[in-house]
């Protein structure tokens, strides 16, 4: 368990950080998917641009010896480097970095933050984390030691860091480009001394970081941190900080993952049904539609919707239990449908996007859906303070940082 923070004049260490920033000409081919977001074995091993950032990321689905493997990324940023696809900043600096899509926007701080503030609870986590993708991260750190994916973090929305964020991104942005997925980025950098200082000030200050996108990262960071420490390392040096993007919570915004499970061989829809009854009260819909109400989640069944609601006397009270997904997990999946342990389930599935996706999964699986509603970021902050870990896929944070964009040369 971690620990949790006694001291309240203790502050984080947030920090400017070297950075090298992408050429805003050349943006949008580089950027990439963050580097835990990017599977082995997909498709997109090989990237189709040479300046696409996946090449420093990925290692082709057939190698055998992931060191070599990781050896070639080495190689492969340092040519990016040297053709000065990055241009390195004459100093530490922070970043404000935007991302836009729709009529959703969200402006974080590029910064490095100090693992130690990990390891002491100041930084806390909602996701269990596997030990594997630990270890795969924290051997890309050492060999290609390099951080171009910041974790996403967030905080309670603070008056100063809003008023700072938005005279140091009144000036012209140093870039911006739309991804291929429509997403629009955009990027300031803080040159100014005092401007640098000010926020020093202000984001050592806040209270507590929130992770939302990149627990694994942050766990092989914490990895790496601790055998360097071990080895009579530096307690101050790059591999002791992380890169991150620090977001107010109210700027974030949070999808639901639905979920869709491959009901016991042999049960019949009316037993389902009455089964589901017997947890709450199931109502036909005469169109499909998301769930509106707490604890009240929109069923799919053999191409027939439902809404299917769960007595609020039948929920706990702890923050944990208050969750939709925990709600759905308790009082439905495990009693109904068997899903006793959603971490290893193969019935269970994650299906993301509105009643059209859900749809589309359960015609082509057979499967039952249950439409959610998204988990709040109060709720999630809820959660972490009481050091409770969500159950899988609670929360869906969109649109997603991008790697490539600005970049910390770790060694």
């Amino acid at each position: 368990m971690r620990s949790v923070r006694t001291e309240a004049t203790e502050q984080l260490g947030v920090r400017p950080a070297h950075l090298h920033i992408v050429d805003p000409e050349l943006a949008s081919r580089v950027a990439a998917p963050a580097y835990d977001m990017v599977a082995v074995g997909d498709d997109r091993a090989a990237a189709p641009d040479p300046l696409s950032y996946l090449n420093v990321l990925r290692a082709p689905a057939d190698d055998t010896a992931p060191s070599i493997a990781l050896r070639r990324n080495r190689r492969t940023l340092e040519q990016l480097l040297h053709d000065g696809v990055f241009g390195a900043s004459p100093g530490p600096r922070f970043a404000w970095y935007r991302l836009a899509v729709g009529g959703h926007r969200q402006t974080g701080l590029i910064a490095e933050v100090a693992v130690r503030d990990y390891d002491a609870g100041r930084i806390v986590r909602h996701e269990h984390t596997r030990a594997e993708r630990e270890e795969q991260l924290a051997i890309y750190q050492e060999v290609v030691a390099a951080d171009a994916s910041p974790v996403s973090l967030a905080y309670r929305a603070d008056a100063r860091m809003r008023d700072l964020r938005e005279r140091t991104t009144a000036p012209p942005p140093h870039l911006r480009f739309v991804a291929d997925d429509g997403v629009e980025h955009t990027l300031w950098t803080v040159h100014d001394p005092a401007d640098i200082a000010t926020l020093c000030d202000a984001s050592t200050a806040l209270e507590r970081l929130y992770i939302t996108d990149g627990h694994h990262r942050f766990a092989a960071a914490a990895r790496v941190a601790a055998a360097r420490r071990a080895a009579g390392g530096d307690g101050d040096a790059p591999e002791q900080w992380l890169l991150a993007t620090l977001f107010p919570d109210d700027d974030l915004r949070i999808l639901p993952f639905h979920r869709a499970v491959t009901r016991p061989r042999g049960m019949a829809a009316r037993h389902l049904l009455a089964e589901l009854g017997s947890r709450g009260t199931v109502t036909p819909l005469a169109e499909p539609q998301p769930p509106n109400r707490s604890w009240t989640f929109s069923v799919l069944l053999d191409g027939d919707w439902f809404r299917l609601a769960v007595p609020a006397e039948a929920v706990a009270a702890d923050p944990l239990s208050q969750l939709e997904v925990s709600v759905l997990q308790e009082q439905v999946l495990a009693p109904v449908l068997g899903v006793t342990e959603p971490r290893f389930d193969p019935r269970l599935s994650y299906v993301a996007g509105g009643t059209a996706a859900v749809e589309a999964h359960c015609r082509h699986t057979g499967a039952v859906g249950f439409m959610v509603r998204p988990t709040t970021m109060a709720q999630l902050m809820t959660v972490a303070d009481a050091d409770l870990v969500m159950p899988p896929k609670s929360t869906l944070f969109a649109p997603k940082l991008r790697a490539g964009i600005v970049l910390r040369v770790i060694r």
